[in-house]
Protein backbone atom coordinates (compact mmCIF):
# COMPACT_ATOMS: atom_id res chain seq x y z
CA UNK A 1 0.00 0.00 0.00
CA UNK A 2 1.15 3.33 -0.74
CA UNK A 3 -0.47 6.50 0.13
CA UNK A 4 0.33 9.98 -1.20
CA UNK A 5 -0.27 13.75 0.53
CA UNK A 6 -0.56 17.09 -0.36
CA UNK A 7 1.07 18.38 -3.09
CA UNK A 8 1.10 22.10 -3.02
CA UNK A 9 5.36 22.97 -2.16
CA UNK A 10 6.13 20.83 -5.09
CA UNK A 11 6.09 21.62 -9.09
CA UNK A 12 3.02 22.39 -10.87
CA UNK A 13 3.77 19.29 -13.56
CA UNK A 14 3.74 17.17 -10.01
CA UNK A 15 0.50 18.47 -9.27
CA UNK A 16 -1.12 17.95 -11.76
CA UNK A 17 0.25 14.34 -12.14
CA UNK A 18 -1.11 13.86 -8.79
CA UNK A 19 -4.39 15.03 -9.36
CA UNK A 20 -4.57 12.87 -12.10
CA UNK A 21 -4.02 9.82 -10.59
CA UNK A 22 -6.80 11.42 -7.74
CA UNK A 23 -4.33 11.59 -4.88
CA UNK A 24 -3.67 15.40 -4.48
CA UNK A 25 -4.40 16.66 -0.90
CA UNK A 26 -5.85 13.74 0.16
CA UNK A 27 -4.13 10.57 2.03
CA UNK A 28 -5.27 7.54 -0.23
CA UNK A 29 -3.86 5.18 -2.93
CA UNK A 30 -4.01 6.53 -6.33
CA UNK A 31 -6.79 5.86 -9.06
CA UNK A 32 -4.44 3.52 -11.01
CA UNK A 33 -3.76 1.36 -7.60
CA UNK A 34 -7.44 1.30 -6.91
CA UNK A 35 -8.32 0.20 -11.20
CA UNK A 36 -5.12 -2.12 -10.44
CA UNK A 37 -6.12 -4.20 -7.08
CA UNK A 38 -8.16 -7.17 -7.74
CA UNK A 39 -8.17 -9.02 -4.42
CA UNK A 40 -9.51 -6.12 -2.08
CA UNK A 41 -10.52 -8.19 0.57
CA UNK A 42 -6.96 -9.08 1.52
CA UNK A 43 -6.70 -5.24 1.52
CA UNK A 44 -9.32 -4.32 3.84
CA UNK A 45 -8.25 -7.30 5.50
CA UNK A 46 -4.68 -5.56 6.42
CA UNK A 47 -6.47 -1.74 6.74
CA UNK A 48 -8.59 -3.08 9.58
CA UNK A 49 -5.84 -4.49 10.86
CA UNK A 50 -3.79 -0.89 10.54
CA UNK A 51 -6.92 0.73 12.35
CA UNK A 52 -6.55 -1.65 14.94
CA UNK A 53 -3.26 0.32 15.73
CA UNK A 54 -3.46 3.40 18.30
CA UNK A 55 -1.97 6.50 16.02
CA UNK A 56 -2.95 9.88 15.13
CA UNK A 57 0.16 11.07 12.95
CA UNK A 58 0.72 9.64 9.31
CA UNK A 59 3.96 10.01 7.43
CA UNK A 60 3.49 8.95 4.19
CA UNK A 61 5.53 7.48 1.25
CA UNK A 62 5.35 11.17 -0.31
CA UNK A 63 4.11 14.34 0.03
CA UNK A 64 3.60 15.58 3.66
CA UNK A 65 3.21 14.65 6.94
CA UNK A 66 -0.84 14.03 8.58
CA UNK A 67 0.26 15.30 12.07
CA UNK A 68 -3.42 15.06 13.85
CA UNK A 69 -6.19 12.82 12.78
CA UNK A 70 -4.21 10.62 10.44
CA UNK A 71 -6.30 7.60 11.41
CA UNK A 72 -9.32 9.33 10.44
CA UNK A 73 -7.74 10.33 7.05
CA UNK A 74 -5.81 6.45 6.37
CA UNK A 75 -9.48 5.16 7.07
CA UNK A 76 -11.30 7.92 4.62
CA UNK A 77 -9.24 7.03 2.21
CA UNK A 78 -9.40 3.16 2.22
CA UNK A 79 -12.64 3.42 2.32
CA UNK A 80 -12.52 5.49 -1.02
CA UNK A 81 -10.34 2.57 -2.18
CA UNK A 82 -12.70 -0.23 -1.34
CA UNK A 83 -15.82 1.61 -2.33
CA UNK A 84 -17.69 0.86 1.30
CA UNK A 85 -17.31 1.73 4.94
CA UNK A 86 -14.92 -0.27 6.76
CA UNK A 87 -16.49 -1.64 10.02
CA UNK A 88 -14.46 -1.99 13.30
CA UNK A 89 -13.55 -5.81 13.97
Amino acid sequence: MSLFYEYRCYSLITQLAVRTLGSYNSLRPTRLEKWGTHDKDTVAASVKRFLEWDFDRVIPAYGSLVETNGKDAFKAGYEWFLGYALQPT
